[in-house]
């Protein structure tokens, strides 16, 4: 019989009778009746199945009160399960039985199948799954095939049930068990249940999740699956390919006689991890070796010394791994020097080590990762189903359409309406206010409440409105439209409305109070005008600075107010315009309003052009804050093409025009000119992707762009500001969550850090639960990830466990005394320190945590009690490089203040290191992980200045915080100097020759030292004083054992320092102190005209003049880590200390020297206050 549909068939028409169901369904009726209704209705791949299922091994159940009473005795076929007195009966057939149902027609499907598991919980048998979601449903369709459901949000009344006899078929899809395990992996690495994480997901994030794995799927297809190209392959990073050895450190390098040292051992020991007795082969240095040249070295060494291991074979490829690390340098076009760990050993005057490591093992741990499991969300995106859907993206061009991520499937009942352009409208934007709810407002029969509406782009206002004044004890409005001037074919597709509710008395006029704010886009995620009414959660009132965030306040935080509003319907859906027909009109415009039109091919013509100097004068006056005037806006425009080819960075200005976006021919011209834009630098890409830019389109061309410029090597430089320019994207759907994710994919490192980082912002928000939206945008960026790095994640897994034990372990001890604390964590670590070993560092995977060292870990002193902790380096001759990993875990302190600076520092390393400036600073590792959860790495070998100050005894540590010099005999001591009275006994044993071989060892690594200070002394100099960090008293100042200076705690920066009596203790600019300028001089008393300190001024100032020359990337990163809302980074004042401290008005770098080298005759003049400081310090904390 056929199973064709048609009207008399489908369930909306058949409503009095159940006809062949109820002839299931009855009660007492002979089965082989109903065997033969199965022959007679059904289709013929169906009716197979049935035959099958009649033939079937009968399985014996049993539910937990003994007696399966929902079950027929023979034929294993259930009376009728009712979820609904009503509606009609469905059969739907279990993997163990069949049952009937009659239920609503109305109710959607992931409610059915929830509803339905519940009933049916006591049929529970054997191995199968009771849980709906390890469950899918298939059906019959159209063309006789059987097809699974994937969208559960449809109605029961939208489904292709056929005939008189409607069935549903439940099933496990295949790899069910490997997904739920999985699935339960990644909820224990998020944190929280994946399965409510779906059950909060609306049409967006689902459609976005569908999205995240298209990305995924496809970067895993294509990233490096082999060899040293596998996306976990640890490459050492470089600097640049080709780069020559800088003549500075090739001095520095020969002056003392430094050489590559090489270890080898035997096969058997390399399988085995045995590091001991190593064959050690020292190689001359050479500044043009590359890691090919110096494996070619070291073999031709071996075969001198008729060195080899029978075991290998003949074939057997070799790489060098850097001593202590679990990183390689294998690049054969990168010198030796160029490798950052190679160049800090060579700059620090130590002798890089190598391993030398067999290929075939190494490349054991680098295997081809298994297939990535397809995930049930996405499976109805893989099919082309056989229902009434359209799909839609952001553009319908061909070039725009390559983009395969954007997967979008409209199942709304609206599919079908009418679609028409919004160029298709003739009007003015119209918003009706309806009421405010959720609000209580005081009890005064004078009270107002109005509403202002505004539409913006970026930083632009477009048009704005101001409503009528309604009682606020109704707060409810007539139906009267209010009409914008805003022309609907003018407005821009990234239009933004921002809403604001104030009320206040009506006596009082000047005196207003706000209920709450809001931003929404006038476009959903469709691409799709807005239309209908709208209930908009408010956010609560907070600074202006920070109301940049676009959406609803849907956690309800701090405010249950919302605000309905209703805004003008079009009878049909009103699409964007797509690419095509902004180029179309451009094209074919109607007007031309130019006199001039400046093509901008000739650099030299055009700025000798005097409409030139006109051009900066007016982006001088743009970027101090000052609005262009209408024909102000008209030059710069008109400068569009050469902005476009010689100075892409005043996009940035382009953007910000209100002349641009009031007209569609203008803004058209600009998304089409976007197509042959030169790529503007990474400071105005990163400027770009702020909250001053909300355009999606040049949002996705700077991603575009900075996705191009930065390398791997450079690109986790800019995760944390990546980061937060998520949260300036007006939709899920975004090109910065979608680079993020396909640079994790592809690097392990980046993943790795991406995930600590993403996972310590969905802890900030945990707060706000599933409700909140960036929470959800968050955490499904997650899963892609992990979805991704399915190999990984038992790694994942266990630093998650490790963080959970240290994070009840702290606050157990917590309020204990220091030393009883320290016993009670050790005595915790000796049952679960097992857990933490043998694993990667949760800092840096390079480091691999081998034995923890139980009696070596201490309770610190501090209030919030933090543990310090310390594990073996497991990776081979770690005695050359880092010995032990040792860590601080925080749980009550804020990191990510921290961690922001420490980024920054790492930033301005890399630049300095670029143009040949090492600074030696010492950016330790700082990650939050949690809440105010958090781990810092310890630097070994080093003292706070506080620790070298302290004498045996109060006097004593008066005495030498005034003492200009007790720096400088702490380092000669260090380096095996002894003070005179004791040096001439030691020395009255040994002979004269052992006597000067010993002092002139002492004195190399002494003076090795002190230019060590120096560099790290110019590098901190210069940071702290464009960070304006404060609070740098000597505890927050340490030296290591071999001369580096560096900072630690950055509580206080951008010049929020600590204050006395309304007075800034930190007064001087930076820290130095006539302690530094004695060790900077060797010993001697301070000359501020010696050419040591002349010295040290100048490499101040060049380092100076190099952040300079990049204050835009800088002022960049700090715009964009605004949306961290750090205490101290919150306000404009913030980013103008920043702004005034990079000297950024400055047009010369012979300004920016001169501004610098008065700031440093300031900080040199006022060295006496800094150790006024450090005496009080000193004698307080004594």
């Amino acid at each position: 019989m056929s199973m064709g549909r048609s009207p008399s068939t489908t369930f909306r028409s058949r409503t009095g009778s159940h006809g062949a169901r109820d002839l299931i369904a009855g009660h007492g009726r002979n089965s082989r009746r109903i065997s033969q209704m199965h022959v007679n209705i059904l289709h013929p791949q169906l009716q197979t199945m049935v035959e099958q299922w009649q033939m079937r091994e009968r399985p014996s159940l049993e539910t937990e009160n003994g007696k399966g009473s929902l079950l027929l005795e023979n034929e294993g076929v259930a009376d009728i399960i009712t979820m609904c007195p009503f509606g009609e009966v469905i059969s739907v057939v279990f993997p163990w039985f069949l049952a009937n149902v009659r239920t609503s027609l109305e109710i959607k499907l992931s409610d059915f199948k929830h509803q339905l598991f519940e009933l049916i919980a006591p049929m529970k048998w054997g191995t199968y799954s009771v849980k709906p979601q390890d469950y899918v449903f298939r059906q019959l369709n159209n063309f006789g095939e059987i097809e699974v459901i994937f969208n559960d949000d449809q109605p029961l009344s939208k489904l292709e049930l056929h005939g008189t006899f409607p069935m549903l078929f439940l099933y496990q899809p295949d790899g069910i068990n490997r997904d739920k395990e999985l699935m339960s992996d990644i909820s224990h690495c998020l944190g929280y249940s994946l399965d409510k994480l779906e059950e909060s997901l609306d049409e967006e994030l689902r459609q976005f999740r569908a999205s995240l794995w298209a990305r995924t799927k496809k970067t895993c297809l294509t990233r490096g699956l082999e060899g040293t190209s596998h996306y976990a392959f640890p490459e050492e990073q470089y600097l640049c390919v080709g780069e020559s050895c800088p003549k500075d450190l090739e001095s520095k390098v020969k002056a003392a006689k430094l050489s590559y040292q090489m270890f080898w051992r035997k096969r058997k020991a390399e399988i085995n991890g045995v590091c001991e007795k190593m064959m050690k082969i020292q190689i001359e240095f050479n500044p043009n070796e590359t890691p090919k040249s110096l494996l070619h070295t070291f073999l031709y060494e071996m075969r001198k010394l008729d060195v080899y291991d029978t075991d290998d074979p003949a074939d057997e490829g070799w790489f060098l791994q850097l001593a202590g690390r679990t990183t390689f340098v294998t690049n054969p076009d990168v010198k030796l020097t160029s490798y950052d760990g190679v160049r800090s050993e060579l700059e620090s005057y130590r002798c890089p080590g190598f391993v030398v490591r067999r290929q075939s093992l190494v490349l054991k741990d680098y295997c081809r990762p298994k297939p990535l499991y397809e995930p049930h969300y996405v499976r109805a995106h893989e099919r082309k189903l056989a229902l009434d859907v359209l799909s839609v993206s952001i553009d319908s061009t061909p070039k725009q359409s390559k983009n395969s991520d954007m997967v979008m499937t409209d199942f709304r009942p609206t599919a079908s309406l009418k679609q028409v352009s919004l160029w298709d409208l003739d009007a003015n934007l119209m918003i009706r206010p309806v009421n405010i709810s959720g609000f209580d407002f005081p009890a005064d029969v004078d009270m107002y409440v109005r509403i202002e509406f505004s539409v913006y782009v970026g930083t632009l206002t477009l048009a704005s409105k101001s409503t009528t004044k309604v009682n606020a004890q109704f707060a409810k409005w007539n139906k009267e439209m209010y009409t914008f001037d805003l022309y609907m074919k003018d407005m821009p597709p990234s239009a933004v409305l921002s809403i604001r509710v104030l009320y206040g008395k009506v006596k009082l006029k000047s005196e207003e109070f706000e209920v709450g704010w809001v931003n929404m886009s006038l476009t959903d995620w469709r691409d799709e005008l807005r239309q209908g009414q709208f209930l908009f959660h408010l956010w609560a009132p907070e600074p202006t600075a920070n109301r940049s965030r676009i959406g609803e306040n849907g956690a309800r935080i701090g405010t249950n107010a919302a605000v309905t509003i209703e805004i003008s319907s079009y009878g049909g859906r009103v699409r964007m315009p797509s690419q095509g027909q902004y180029t179309y009109l451009v094209k074919h415009r109607s007007t031309w309003t130019e006199t001039l039109n400046i093509m901008g091919d000739d650099y030299e013509s055009c700025i000798r052009d005097p409409g030139y100097k006109k051009l900066q004068m007016l982006v001088k006056k743009h970027e101090s804050g000052i609005v262009l005037e209408e024909d102000e806006q008209r030059h710069v425009w008109m400068w569009r093409r050469y902005i476009q080819k010689q100075e892409p960075d005043l996009l940035i200005v382009l953007s910000e025009l209100a002349f641009v976006w009031t007209d569609r021919e203008n803004f058209s011209e600009l998304y089409v000119m976007l197509e042959k834009w030169k790529p503007p630098s990474v400071a105005a890409a990163l400027t770009l992707l702020g909250k001053r830019c909300t355009d999606r389109v040049i949002r996705k061309f700077a991603v575009e762009k900075l996705n191009e410029q930065l390398s791997p090597v450079t690109f986790h430089l800019f995760i944390l500001p990546l980061i937060q320019a998520l949260k300036y994207e007006p939709r899920a759907q975004s090109e910065v969550g979608m680079m993020l994710l396909t640079r994790a994919l592809c690097d392990y490192r980046i993943g790795h850090r991406l995930f600590w980082l993403l996972r310590a912002e969905i802890a900030r928000l945990r707060d706000c639960d599933l409700k909140s939206e960036e929470y959800r945008r968050i955490s499904l960026l997650m899963e892609a990830y992990l979805r991704g790095n399915e190999e990984h994640i038992k790694i994942i897994t266990r630093q998650v466990d490790m963080v959970d034990e240290l994070t009840r372990i702290s606050t157990l001890v917590k309020g204990m005394p220091k030393d009883v604390a320290t016993m009670k964590l050790r005595d915790e670590l000796r049952s679960i320190s097992h857990k933490m070993e043998n694993m990667d560092s949760p800092l840096d995977p390079v480091y691999k945590l081998g034995e923890m060292i139980i009696d070596k870990a201490i309770v610190l002193g501090s209030a919030k009690r933090p543990l310090m902790l310390h594990w073996k380096n497991k990776n081979p001759k770690s005695d050359l490089h880092l010995p032990f990993c040792a860590m601080i875990f925080k749980n009550g302190d804020d990191l990510r203040q921290d961690m922001l600076v420490l980024q920054v520092l790492e930033v301005m390393d890399n630049i300095w290191k670029a143009a040949n400036i090492d600074c030696c600073l010492n950016p330790y590792a700082v990650l939050p992980m949690g809440e105010m959860i958090g781990i810092i790495e310890v630097v070994p070998n080093c003292k706070t200045i506080f620790e070298i100050q302290v004498g045996t005894g109060f006097m004593n540590t008066a005495v030498r915080s005034i003492d200009p010099s007790f720096m400088n005999k702490w380092i000669r001591k260090q380096c095996g100097i002894e003070d005179e009275k004791k040096k001439s006994k030691k020395d009255s044993t040994k002979n004269p020759i052992e006597k000067k071989i010993d002092n002139t060892q002492a004195m190399k690594k002494y003076f090795e030292s002190v230019d060590r200070f120096l560099y790290s002394c110019v590098g901190y100099s210069v940071a702290t004083y464009i960070m304006g960090i404060k609070d740098r008293h000597s505890d927050n100042l340490m030296l290591t054992e071999d001369g580096k200076y560096f900072h630690i705690d950055f509580g206080h920066i951008l010049g929020h320092g600590k204050t006395k009596l309304g007075i800034q203790r930190d007064r001087q600019p930076f820290i130095l102190t006539e302690h530094f300028m004695t060790v900077i001089r060797s010993g001697k008393s301070v000359d501020g005209n010696s050419h040591e300190l002349q010295k040290f001024k100048t490499l101040c100032v060049e380092a100076y003049e190099v952040m300079w020359n990049n204050r835009d990337l800088f002022v960049s990163l700090f715009t964009l880590m605004l949306g961290m809302e750090l205490p101290e980074l919150s306000t404009k004042a913030d980013l103008d200390h920043l702004k005034k401290t990079l000297f950024c008005n400055g047009e010369s770098k012979e300004e920016a020297r001169k501004f610098f080298a008065g700031i440093y005759e300031e900080a040199f003049n006022g060295s006496w206050s800094t150790k006024t400081n450090w005496l009080f310090h000193a004698v307080k904390h004594y």
